[in-house]
């Protein structure tokens, strides 16, 4: 019950355009900068920053700091878990 309690909220976090997009955009490469997604998502930085925190508090996206910039990548291991929330319920 724990673990559809936590994908339960990781759904809640991912039921939004934009954030749905940032996902998308970050599954299609490596690891992407602020700027970057945000040049991709055609939206602000801050706007995207904003959203890319609550998906990084949720555990769905990693970060890496170099220098002044921070990368963020798809964590592959909370998606996972999420699909496989899926496949369990029904078997």
């Amino acid at each position: 019950m724990k673990q559809l309690h936590q994908t339960s909220e990781s759904l809640k976090v991912l039921a939004h355009p934009l954030r749905l997009l940032i996902i998308q955009a970050l599954r299609g490469h490596r690891q992407l900068s602020v700027a970057q997604l945000a040049g991709l998502c055609e939206a602000s930085q801050p706007l995207v920053s904003g959203h890319l925190r609550l998906l990084k508090d949720r555990g769905l996206l990693r970060k890496q700091r170099q220098g002044r910039r921070v990368f963020y990548r798809v964590s592959e291991t909370a998606l996972s878990r999420i699909v496989s929330c899926f496949g369990s319920a029904g078997d």
